[in-house]
């Protein structure tokens, strides 16, 4: 579309209506016919062009990058916090508890609500993922039952400096 939407629609509404007064002179039906027939696919291209201008502007790209990592409980009952990976706006992040664990992790905004696996923490079981979209991952604690017990997490990343 080189016009803009309210540009478009202004000129189509004025082809529309030059359409409509030459249907007033038609000398057959034929002839109505085809002109109901531009109009028909006046509006259909307007509605294609419309489509495509806002799907241009809703659709986010693929992340480029990836980052994957993991974090291995040090002490039970002693939270640890997540690294300050940061995560770019519109993009997620996945948390999981590893498939491995032997108990039950405790993801928390705050140390004390980790470390208390109380109702400020959310538990993921074994395999158990949580999706979220944060700034940076730091913003999560996490603490254990299970001392061989881990979080995994993959986070979506811009490319950076020519990386891919």
């Amino acid at each position: 579309m080189d016009k803009g939407p309210d540009e478009y629609l202004a000129s189509l509404r004025i082809k529309i209506a030059d359409i409509e007064q030459r249907g007033k002179f038609a000398e057959t039906t034929a002839d109505l016919q085809m002109l109901i027939y531009k109009q028909n696919l006046l509006m259909l291209d307007f509605m294609a062009q419309l489509l495509a201008t806002s799907k241009s502007s809703t659709v986010q790209p693929n992340p480029a990058l990836f980052g994957i990592d993991n974090l291995k409980i040090v002490t039970v009952g002693v939270a640890m916090q997540l690294p300050p990976i940061a995560v770019p706006d519109g993009m997620s992040a996945v948390l999981r508890a590893h498939p491995d664990n032997q108990g039950v992790v405790y993801l928390a905004v705050s140390k004390q609500g980790a470390e208390g696996h109380s109702d400020e923490a959310f538990p993921l079981l074994a395999g158990e993922a949580l999706d979220v979209k944060v700034a940076k991952l730091s913003i999560f604690w996490f603490d254990a039952t299970d001392s061989s017990d881990k979080i995994v997490w993959a986070a979506e990343q811009e490319e950076q400096d020519g990386q891919v």
